[in-house]
């Protein structure tokens, strides 16, 4: 039996939904996920709702803090396992008042939390009747509002509807920074909701978030609603390796693409320098920017660009040091070293020595008068 990491009770949500064009949210894509539309359009929720009676296990309050206001803005993604659509959420930013709950939340999920003064009012509204309710927080020197104001009585979700579509994503992901991508499950009854009458986001929300966001937070919303909420289990994130269709890879019979960054002289150099030793075993080599990348993993170049990649003929991603470490486990002379570099504490020194190399590799190249051959 699988218990949850975390329950709480979500009440009172405030959804304010804008769209926004799908070239502004595909950099934001964990790998081995795609956008989820809806009517053909890509939309973001800014929402700001209460969390209360939150406890680990469900059974251990999250004491000193156990419930707190959370506004985050958020779009919708889906990710196919077998015949499995699972439709879920990725964060831009989420803001909490709580320096701890924002600490714990990037630690152990790699969330994108952060911290500020934050305050409610539902003086007038009813959890059964509605009313009106804010959210507020505070950056820099200016006082930002979520605030809504319903309209009639609850409704219940019906297929198709927009409130439908934003509240049954029940998947959350994350990119990560060892190139794979972290999934979680949260569950929850289906919720009932209100119309709205008036939605208001005051103050310059767009400043918390990538410049990229400020023209569609500056657009009217597409569409807004207040949820009731409910008890909600978040259960415990696992982390998988991207995989995709390897027809397009130019040599049928390889086991493996290795992918570099191909105007890196320094990542050339060493590449033609394992050659032999790649070939031996079956693995290929190409630039990140070939063109035949781009169409097999669906994704701005940007996104992957930055590491280095091993697509196994299986269509499996791995990225970063890790393919180091894979490729010396396939390699009979380096097994054992990469059985040792595989534990817990070597892996991370290893990834902290890859990513200093990554970070300074055209220093390298300069230094060394590494050049990339030409094209």
């Amino acid at each position: 039996m699988t218990f949850p990491f975390l329950s709480a009770y979500w009440r009172n949500l405030i959804f304010i939904n804008y769209e926004v064009e799908p070239s502004v949210l595909r950099p934001f894509l964990p790998l081995g996920t795609e956008l989820d539309l809806f009517e053909n359009k890509a939309l973001v929720s800014v929402i700001a709702f209460s969390f209360e009676r939150n406890k680990l296990f469900g059974i251990l309050p999250t004491v000193p803090v156990t419930s707190f206001e959370e506004i985050n803005l958020r779009f919708y993604i889906r990710r196919h396992v077998g015949e499995e659509t699972r439709r879920g959420v990725v964060f831009v930013k989420e803001v909490v008042p709580s320096a701890l709950i924002a600490a714990t939340a990037r630690v152990l999920y790699n969330e994108p939390y952060e911290a500020r003064p934050m305050d409610h009012s539902f003086v007038h509204f009813d959890d059964e009747v509605g009313g009106s309710l804010s959210y507020d927080m505070r950056v820099g020197n200016q006082t930002i509002s979520v605030r809504a104001t319903t309209e009639g009585t609850q409704r219940a979700l019906q297929e198709g509807s927009i409130e439908h579509f934003i509240l049954e994503h029940y998947w959350g992901y994350t990119r990560q920074d060892d190139g794979t991508t972290s999934e979680y499950r949260v569950e929850h009854a289906p919720w009932r909701y209100w119309k709205t009458t008036t939605s208001i986001v005051s103050g310059d929300i767009a400043t918390l978030y990538p410049d990229a966001f400020k023209v569609a937070l500056a657009r009217p919303p597409h569409s807004s609603f207040v949820a009731q909420g409910s008890p909600v289990e978040v259960f415990a994130y696992r982390r998988f390796h991207p995989r995709y269709t390897t027809s397009a890879f130019p040599r049928k019979d390889a086991r493996g693409y290795l992918l570099y960054d191909g105007e890196c002289g320094f990542c050339s150099w060493w590449i033609s320098k394992l050659a032999r030793h790649l070939e031996h075993i079956g693995i290929a080599s190409a630039p990140l920017k070939s063109s035949w990348v781009a169409e097999t993993l669906q994704a701005p170049i940007e996104l992957y660009s930055h590491d280095i990649r091993l697509i196994l003929a299986d269509g499996v991603l791995i990225s970063g040091a890790d393919v180091y470490i894979e490729i010396m486990r396939r390699l009979r002379w380096t097994r054992a070293l990469a059985l040792i570099l595989n534990l817990p504490v070597l892996r991370w020194l290893t990834w902290k020595v890859y990513r200093f190399v990554n970070r300074n590799r055209f220093a390298i190249s300069r230094a060394c008068n590494l050049k990339a051959p030409q094209s």
